[in-house]
């Protein structure tokens, strides 16, 4: 078979060809992975797990290594606008030419292999890595932990985030067995971080079965976040207090920012208290709170897709002052959709927004609206674009959340492609 010449051809195939979108085991990612010979070498590796907050811990890490002078490999998953977000060099998307590239490469070494679109994507951002030559390898796990595609790599420094429920048909509504399955990312005689403190036995549990050292939040490590700034304590590899004093506070979540600077810390690569400050100024992420202003209209934009997040935007947007107008909700038929809106709800908007998604998975307006308490204004859209144009008014500021298929589409229609 003749490989496609260019990316669009190469995603519609790799998308058309495994009989299952997701196939948890590590058996064949790992034999491709063996063939390419994927070895981070003498490279740090740091792979985040986790309910929410993935996206902004592997983010602040790859800012604050960033402006400590290291060349940086970051995985993400999924994309909001263009699939080389997933792949990130250095902070920048990988170009489609190096993408493809890494594509011819997975599939010449595959031979009769069948991989799933994520092993495949998988296996073509670490050769990227390698082929890039990055100092440090930041993984997002896609789902779960101890079988996703991306735990073939043995991590130094191994980070749960957070422990909720979400994809419950893979992982159960069980917080502690999430919370194993999460700590599958785990190695023994390595590191581990974990910022949850409510739902963390399970973690902990693994940690103590695999022989790791983890570092638990307001156990190793603390913060306290003060009026302009912040302060942050943890420990080195040999239980040595450190502390950091008046950091920047970041516009991603402090928690996360927290569990970095102690990843940081224990992947062992000299990182200095200005370079962390400066990363945790500079470091952004599409879709986590973005603001954008299109002719008079405040627009907040966030990926939150269960309660959990949703809870955080609440909570967020309250401590900013910020109450928004109108708020457009659309969101995938697999997610605790009623749960998100309850969250959601909170905030107490002059108008609800609801729209249908015309994706796979994609939930309608009609079936979010059986979730609404029935004296709050809801209104049903066909699409994203009639319900951004509906919400748009001067002086007005909308909240536009539910999933990364909302926010991409919105993100494509405010900045006018």
């Amino acid at each position: 078979m003749v490989s496609p010449d260019n990316k669009a051809s190469w995603l519609a195939l790799l998308a058309s060809r495994h009989p299952t979108e997701i196939e948890l085991g590590l058996d064949r990612i790992r034999k491709v992975a063996d063939k390419m010979n994927l070895q981070p070498e003498s490279s740090r590796v740091i792979t985040v797990a986790g309910t929410n907050g993935k996206g902004s811990t592997c983010t602040l890490l790859e800012s604050m290594y960033l402006s400590a002078g290291y060349k940086t490999g970051r995985y993400a998953s999924p994309h909001l606008i263009e699939f080389n977000e997933r792949i990130q060099l250095n902070g920048h998307d990988v170009e489609d030419e190096l993408l493809i590239t890494a594509f011819s490469e997975v599939e010449k070494f595959r031979g009769d292999i069948s991989l799933t679109y994520f092993e495949f994507t998988t296996l073509a951002a670490f050769w990227c890595f390698q082929h890039h030559g990055a100092d440090v390898w930041i993984v997002e796990v896609g789902l779960g932990g101890r079988l996703d595609a991306t735990n073939i790599l043995d991590a130094d420094v191994a980070v749960v985030t957070s422990i909720a429920l979400d994809h419950q048909d893979w992982l159960g509504t069980d917080l502690d067995i999430i919370g194993r399955e999460k700590a599958g990312i785990f190695r023994s005689d390595a590191y581990a971080v974990c910022s949850e403190i409510d739902n963390n036995q399970g973690v902990i549990q693994v940690a103590e079965e695999q022989g790791c050292q983890i570092y638990v939040r307001e156990q190793q490590y603390i913060l306290q976040i003060n009026k302009t700034d912040w302060y942050w304590q943890g420990m080195d590899r040999l239980q040595n207090t450190l502390s950091f004093d008046h950091l920047h506070l970041p516009t991603l979540p402090l928690v996360n920012a927290a569990a970095a600077i102690q990843a940081i810390i224990l992947a062992d690569l000299p990182v200095t208290e200005s370079a962390i400050n400066e990363g945790l100024a500079t470091a952004t992420l599409p879709g986590r709170l973005q603001t954008l202003t299109r002719q008079g209209t405040e627009y907040i934009l966030d990926v939150a897709h269960n309660p959990h997040a949703a809870k955080y935007v609440v909570q967020e947007l309250k401590r900013r002052s910020i109450q928004p107008d109108t708020m457009i909700v659309g969101m995938l038929a697999d997610k605790d959709v009623a749960g998100t809106l309850t969250e959601l709800g909170q905030l107490q908007c002059t108008n609800i927004y609801l729209v249908s998604l015309d994706v796979h998975r994609g939930q309608k307006a009609s079936q979010m609206a059986e979730y609404i308490t029935k004296d709050l204004p809801v209104s049903l859209f066909d699409s994203v674009e009639d319900a951004i144009q509906q919400a748009s008014h001067p002086e007005s500021t909308v909240l536009i959340c539910g999933s990364f298929v909302t926010v991409g589409k919105s993100l494509l229609i405010l900045k006018g492609y």
